[in-house]
């Protein structure tokens, strides 16, 4: 079998010749144990401790050569052996337990196993498990079925990739950006099966596990491919914080690799690598001791030298390898950049400071700048230095220019380090008087030390049409702007002559009205006129139209003086004006079976004049629409509705069609006959110009013959008004 990964930990480092004398020792050491086991009969094992516990190990079933299940159903394996050996050594006995990777993963993890056989290292896991020093170093590769042709990790991106679940693979390529790429299967083999079955694109196991099925187990008609991903180192694994256990393991597991123990137990897991030894008699091994000692001298420092040469040939090539898979993954890497920025339309620069330490950074020069740079500066890239860029650059913030002391402030503590992200934007004039407009965004280049600024890597970009197209909003903003208050001044003059002349008239029209109805009645009662009954009816009738035409100019200059009234705003009990309006209607003969429901200390804030209005006309227009039902109710209170105060009157009456609800406020619209429901028709439009004034808003709702309700609230600061405290 080829070992495609073997080694440990202790023997990492040193020189070649350092690691073929130690070699050399260690076969002088074996040929001797070798001639005392021939004489004594010894074994050559490092002694057996006394058991002080038992410990329950998990094993994986499918993984082999490392771990598996026999012919008769027992564990066996490389991690199976060398934990074997260690336990004794460390004095402890073991339980060993099976099952797939995950289930035995899962187990450990809830406390029922003690420890694992075998456990691939990383610094993630090494922060919730305890591990020893490593026992092997596995490689693993990409394999696929032989007609596929890739060969790197990048071929296969977007393609399914097989590999264990919960393994150290699966963590790494999640890590690296292929999660939504991955197929996860119970165990690494399990993955090489399915790949030779035809299942996914690719899969990645350790190359021993390929080897292992191919030549011994089941052939499938997968093959590695030239990439090599990464080396993982095996170790044993304790549950976090049994450092007790973990530190025995690794004391035992010590000895074994100090010692010959470590390849015998190679050999007895992979026999076609292992070279029994011949008993000889005492005697003839005394006689041939000489010139076997010297063959055996030479023969293991020939084997030394030739291991050694393999393995770092192995070395070698894996390093070359993975050389080769940087440098395409560096291109890439390259290549991805470099169209990112083209996409942005970007041009990056990095810049050196020549003498770190001036936080002011006066002095300087660019050793990159990026292609396009004499397109957005108007300066060739050769003739373009530090102090020509402070020169031609206006730096502007927040929309405003910045000054000499603010852009140094800002430059200090950029270059101290105190600011993490260099934004800004400035304006250039090119040779031509042409000037664009650049966007710099960079960040900070730090030392070796990482406590120092050196430098500064960015980007700029062209933003003039963005400038452009601010400035003209700006200008269309203030042109608007100029617009709205100039027709909202004509609109203001407009309503003032409007109510202005509404008052007018209807003050004017008050005389001549009053006039024809007295002259209607002095006609009537005067005694000396014979009057024909047809005149009667025609004078009453005259005398009823002056009445109704007085009662809407009387309207007329309610709504005009409502509009005109200037407002004066304070607390206002509305509870207080309802009961007194509502003491007045009940004096009067239509009105005198009504029954008022008035809420206590209700409060608003406003004008009393005119809140007094609203409640008056809002009651008296409740008070006509119920007088002709049974048990007439009138209610008045206040509630909440989404954080705001809404006041309602309510009553039982007649109602009206929700259809025509838009009509209710405006002036002269009547819902109902006004025969039998008399009238001006501006009593809701006081209402809705009431509290329009106080900047809020008046709705109705009802249904034919329901009653209805009548809601309003005063504007934002109406919340102003406090109920008075228990001592008031």
């Amino acid at each position: 079998m080829k070992r495609y990964a073997r080694g440990t930990g202790a023997g990492s480092g040193g020189s070649f010749r350092s690691k073929g004398a130690t070699c050399l020792l260690r076969w002088i050491l074996l040929a001797l144990g070798l001639a005392l086991s021939g004489i004594l009969g010894s074994q050559g094992q490092p002694p057996t401790a006394p058991v002080f516990r038992t410990v329950t190990v998990g094993v994986n079933k499918d993984y082999p050569p490392f771990e598996y299940l026999d012919s008769t159903g027992e564990v066996a394996g490389w991690d199976v052996e060398v934990f074997r050996e260690t336990a004794r050594i460390a004095g402890i006995k073991t339980q060993f337990v099976h099952g797939s990777w995950a289930e035995i993963r899962a187990r450990f993890e809830r406390g029922e196993i003690d420890a694992l056989a075998g456990m691939l290292w990383s610094e993630e896991r090494a922060m919730s498990v305890e591990f020893t020093r490593a026992h092997l170093d596995v490689l693993y590769g990409i394999y696929v079925r032989r007609p596929d042709s890739g060969t790197a990790l990048e071929d296969f991106k977007g393609r399914k990739i097989l590999v264990e679940e919960r393994s150290l693979v699966h963590e790494e390529m999640v890590r690296l950006g292929y999660a939504d790429d991955l197929i996860p299967v119970e165990s690494e083999p399990e993955t090489l099966r399915r790949l030779a079955q035809g299942e996914g694109d690719c899969a990645i196991a350790p190359l021993l596990i390929g080897d292992e099925l191919n030549r011994h187990r089941e052939p499938l008609d997968v093959t590695p491919s030239r990439a090599l991903l990464f080396r993982g180192r095996l170790c044993f694994a304790v549950r976090k914080g049994d450092t007790e256990l973990a530190r025995a393991l690794d004391l035992a597991l010590g000895k074994i690799l100090t010692s010959g123990q470590y390849d015998r137990l190679w050999g007895s897991v992979f026999p076609e690598k292992n070279t029994a030894s011949t008993a000889t008699p005492p005697l003839a091994y005394w006689l041939l001791l000489p010139v076997g000692g010297a063959l055996l001298v030479a023969a293991a420092w020939y084997y030394t030298i030739r291991r050694q040469v393999v393995k770092k040939t192995l070395f070698i090539k894996e390093e070359l390898q993975r050389s080769e898979a940087m440098r395409e993954a560096l291109a890439n890497s390259e290549l991805l950049y470099r169209s990112a920025i083209e996409a942005t339309k970007g041009v990056p620069y990095r810049l050196r400071y020549d003498n770190p330490d001036d936080p002011t950074g006066r002095e300087g020069h660019y050793e990159f700048l990026g292609e396009g740079i004499e397109a957005l500066v108007g300066v060739p890239a050769s003739q373009l230095d530090w102090n020509t860029m402070g020169t031609i650059a206006h730096y502007t913030y927040d929309g405003g220019q910045t000054t000499q002391e603010e852009l140094q402030s800002r430059a200090k503590l950029y270059r101290t380090g105190k600011l993490p992200r260099w934004h800004g934007e400035f304006a250039v004039r090119h040779p031509d008087g042409t000037v664009r407009w650049l966007q710099d965004d960079a960040i900070p280049v730090l030392d070796e030390s990482a406590q120092r600024v050196i430098g500064s890597l960015g980007i700029l970009h062209d933003i003039t049409e963005r400038k452009e197209s601010e400035r003209r909003i700006r200008s269309l903003n203030s042109e608007l702007e100029a617009r709205v208050r100039e027709r909202t001044s004509d609109l203001q003059r407009t309503v003032s002559d409007l109510e202005s002349f509404t008052y007018t008239v209807a003050h004017d029209l008050r005389e001549p009205i009053r006039a024809i109805s007295l002259l209607a009645g002095l006609i009537k009662e005067d005694s000396s006129i014979q009057v024909e009954p047809m005149t009667i009816d025609s004078l009453d009738r005259i005398e009823q139209s002056a009445q109704r035409l007085s009662r809407l100019v009387d309207g007329m200059l309610k709504l005009s003086r409502v509009s005109r009234t200037e407002i004066t705003k304070e607390d206002v009990n509305l509870s207080a004006i309802a009961e007194d309006v509502a003491a007045h209607l009940m004096a009067l003969r239509p009105y005198r079976d009504l029954r008022f429901r008035i809420e206590p200390d209700v409060l608003a804030h406003g004008d009393p004049d005119l809140l007094r209005s609203l409640i008056e006309n809002l009651l008296s227009n409740a008070a006509k629409f119920s007088c002709q039902v049974d048990q007439p109710l009138i209610e008045f209170g206040a509630t909440e509705s989404k954080g705001r105060r809404v006041y309602f009157v309510k009553d039982n009456g007649v109602g009206f069609d929700p259809r025509y609800a838009d009509k209710l406020f405006r002036p002269f619209e009547r819902l109902h006959d006004s025969s039998d429901f008399p009238g001006s028709g501006v009593g809701l439009a006081t209402v809705q110009r009431v509290v329009e004034r106080h900047g809020g808003t008046v709705w109705a709702s009802s249904g034919s013959g329901e009653g209805a309700t009548f809601f309003f609230e005063l504007g934002s600061d109406d919340n102003q008004a406090t109920p008075p405290s228990p001592l008031e």
